[in-house]
């Protein structure tokens, strides 16, 4: 038997991760092209989201 996983897709908008941890998930898989690529956990979210706070033009190549 075959049960469904839910996952995210490696391009999917951040929204839908933050859902899922929302939704009380603790860890998601992540998957491109049907294969798996990684998991990514509440801690990790969190410590990217507080980077990103922390760092707001980190990224930016905008001049």
């Amino acid at each position: 038997m075959t049960k469904e996983v839910d996952c995210v897709k490696a391009n999917d908008n951040i929204l839908v991760l933050a859902d899922m941890f929302v939704g009380g998930r603790r860890r998601v898989p992540v998957v491109d092209e049907g294969a798996l690529v990684g998991i990514i956990t509440r801690q990790d979210f969190a410590r990217a989201l507080i980077y990103t706070i922390d760092h707001p033009h980190h990224g930016d190549h905008a001049h």
